[in-house]
């Protein structure tokens, strides 16, 4: 059966204008499943100026390094939502990719290289993970051609897709998910390794409960195989007959119920003394976007991998700045708070699909940030129409005002007295109506 590939309409016109006499190439970005690819975005790969034994222009495919593909996708992976993936490669020349050994056999290395590395980055490729992969190749006689590359231990093929160049409409998810764990990670010394995998664990941590959790859409538990767009339609239907309902129900919002989990068995505790210990906890906003035909199931798929691609590369970006706030501190503070990169999206020139980038605290210069780069993004001149926040900075001080665990122990505690007083007067209070009723009754007897 062959997949059909979806490719938006401005997007071959965008192709045109990448005609030269050298081969231009670059990413497939978008949104696959079972039957369909969408691909919602392409940018191209820079070459880097100082990239040794390198033959220019590129006259041929078989010019081009694994590397660059790699370095890019590295950088390009960061600022995708989650269900969104690198679905391939595309190349603009005038001669045909497919045409010769030399370049298939390039093709299927480049693309080798491409799985490998997704593979060794499960928090970036939670749910998205193909080892298909398309290769789209424009001439500059305007000829498109699209093929599906797959791997497997039989060896590696092109097969033939359904090529179909036609607007995808998307609907948009939101979700906030508190991270709130207050999960304690113990350091006998400080140093980047061993704060890198002191953070990995608490990744780890969060991966499991968030892959374990139950998702609401707007505030009901949904059949797996429902499309998000009857959701949609429903919401708006509600809204267009006047029915009461808040601003919130004219967008799809999921709330994640984590389960409830013993990190720390009991029996198992032990107390040390270590120099320090480190928390994570705040907000995070995510946002996704589902093609037309996508269902519940793969909507949950797509928010959950959101948070944890969103989690870890903020997490990986701040880890070497938290060392330098660290090392600068002054040793009487015993306290140090250390906000990582907030979370902005990106606005794409040919889709109404939105893509990340991070704004570290303090930073207001939004021409530095890597994603005009990085996406290829050049027809948008003005930066603010170019990104819109999605996360507010958040104010450091109040965070030093959290409650110590025994505080919050202690607050706790006076909580539960008074819920069982008050459960202690409403026992009290019921019985004497019971003993009333039953005075009323034999006395009426008499």
């Amino acid at each position: 059966m062959w997949k059909t590939v979806y490719l938006e309409k401005s997007l071959k016109a965008y192709l045109k204008t990448l005609e030269s006499d050298s081969v231009v190439h670059g990413l497939l970005l978008g949104q696959n499943s079972a039957d369909s690819d969408f691909i919602v975005h392409l940018t191209r790969t820079q070459i880097p100026k100082d990239s040794p034994n390198t033959v220019y222009p590129l006259k041929q495919i078989s010019y081009i390094r694994e590397e660059w593909i790699i370095d890019h996708i590295r950088n390009v992976i960061q600022m995708l939502p989650g269900g969104m993936s690198v679905l391939g490669l595309f190349f603009v020349s005038k001669s045909d990719v497919f045409g010769n050994s030399t370049s298939v056999n390039t093709l299927k290395n480049i693309l080798l290289a491409v799985n490998k590395f997704i593979t060794q980055n499960e928090y970036y490729f939670v749910d998205s993970f193909s080892t298909q992969k398309l290769v789209l190749h424009y001439t500059n006689d305007s000829e498109l051609i699209c093929k599906r590359f797959t791997s497997s231990q039989n060896g590696c093929f092109f097969d033939p897709v359904e090529f179909v160049i036609a607007n995808t409409t998307w609907d948009r998810i939101s979700c906030f998910y508190d991270f709130e764990h207050l999960l304690p990670v113990y350091v006998k010394s400080i140093s980047n390794a061993i704060l890198h995998d002191k953070i990995m664990e608490i990744l780890k941590y969060v991966s499991k409960s968030v892959k374990e959790s139950v998702l609401v859409f707007n505030g009901e538990i949904r059949n797996s195989k429902e499309l998000i767009k009857n959701i949609k339609e429903k919401l708006n239907k509600q809204i267009s007959q006047n029915i009461s309902h808040s601003e919130s129900t004219t967008q799809i919002l999921v709330d994640l119920y984590a389960p409830c989990v013993q990190q720390f068995p009991c029996e198992s505790s032990q107390t040390s003394d270590y120099m320090a210990e480190l928390k994570c906890y705040g907000t995070l906003c995510s946002e996704v976007y589902m093609h037309d035909k996508s269902t519940v199931a793969d909507a949950v798929k797509a928010v959950k991998e959101d948070i944890i691609r969103s989690l870890y590369s903020r997490l990986i970006m701040h880890c070497n700045s938290l060392l330098e706030d660290l090392n600068t501190s002054s040793p009487d503070e015993t306290k140090i708070i250390h906000e990582p990169p907030r979370r902005i999206s990106v606005l794409l020139p040919y889709s109404k699909v939105r893509f990340t980038d991070y704004l570290f605290p303090g930073e207001e210069n939004l021409s530095t940030l890597p994603a005009r780069e990085q996406l290829d993004i050049n027809n948008i001149d003005d930066d603010r129409k170019l990104y819109e926040p999605l996360e507010v900075e958040t104010d450091a001080a109040e965070f030093y005002n959290v409650d110590s665990p025994t505080s919050l122990v202690t607050e706790s505690s006076e909580t539960r007295k008074s819920y069982l007083h008050y459960v202690y007067s409403l026992g009290v209070i019921i019985l004497v109506l019971m003993i009333a009723i039953i005075f009323q009754y034999f006395s009426s007897k008499r």
